[in-house]
């Protein structure tokens, strides 16, 4: 197969990208067997309690669920005000993130200690 290379501006096969400095990022992973990605609460490699880690995983799962489609209300009303000449609102997105990271960090505390 072959990928646009945006780096050399030109066609490269796919295994060759795997090899070139900035490549694939999963070539670039420690352990290709071991999971990878933004939220893997098990890698921590801590002893969580079982409820509270499925609470945690679910707060986070909501709000990935959650933020596109607060990302798409935003932007219809940031279109909306730019097309009536009024000053763009607030974003929604700051307090939602801001509001699963902490209640995810307190159940990871509250596992912890409950372990």
């Amino acid at each position: 197969a072959l990928r646009w290379d945006t780096r050399t501006s030109e066609f490269v096969k796919t295994s060759d990208i795997s090899t070139k400095p900035g490549g694939s990022p999963h070539s670039q992973c420690p352990n290709p067997n071991q999971p990878h990605g933004p939220v893997h609460l098990e890698l921590l490699g801590l002893e969580l309690h079982p409820a509270l880690r499925l609470a945690a995983s679910l707060v986070l799962v909501v709000v990935g669920v959650a933020v596109p489609a607060l990302a798409w209300v935003n932007w219809m009303r940031a279109e909306r005000a730019l097309r009536n000449a009024q000053p763009l609102p607030a974003s929604l997105l700051g307090p939602v993130i801001a509001a699963a990271v902490t209640i995810t960090g307190a159940l990871v505390l509250l596992s912890i200690l409950f372990a």
